[in-house]
């Protein structure tokens, strides 16, 4: 019929889809510097590579079993929710103590929550 088109498997709904799980796989990639050497002060600026997410784990008592918010002597003054979340991720990384494994860990457990809130937000947008 005219005017009627058919994007076959291409929707737009699948477009968008690919589009953001390519854009989270780039975002990863460009922190490939620092998954292989780690989050280290000055060359994670150098390589652009900064995260949030290991120096929380570090630097605010994740990886020691803190609890932001709920744990007396807790350094997290970040906001409530991103501080809830980010204990409970901590939770989700196996082992004990702050390693470079860990933190790595603890970065991907935090990445992949966020591409899949992405793809949920694109998908109920």
């Amino acid at each position: 019929a005219p005017g009627l088109v058919s994007p076959g498997v291409f929707s737009v709904e699948r477009v968008l889809i690919i589009l953001t799980v390519l854009a989270a796989l780039a975002g990863i990639a460009i922190k490939g510097y620092c998954r292989t050497n780690g989050w280290e002060t000055p060359s994670q600026f150098y390589s652009t590579c900064y995260s949030d997410f290991p120096d929380f784990f570090r630097n605010r008592g994740l990886g020691d079993g803190t609890f932001p918010l709920l744990s007396p002597g807790s350094l997290f003054e970040d906001p409530v929710l991103m501080g809830l979340i980010a204990g409970a991720t901590a939770w989700l990384v196996p082992g004990v103590g702050v390693t470079d494994t860990r933190i790595l860990g603890y970065f991907d457990v935090n990445a992949t929550l966020v591409a899949a809130v992405w793809i949920v937000t694109v998908l109920a947008t």
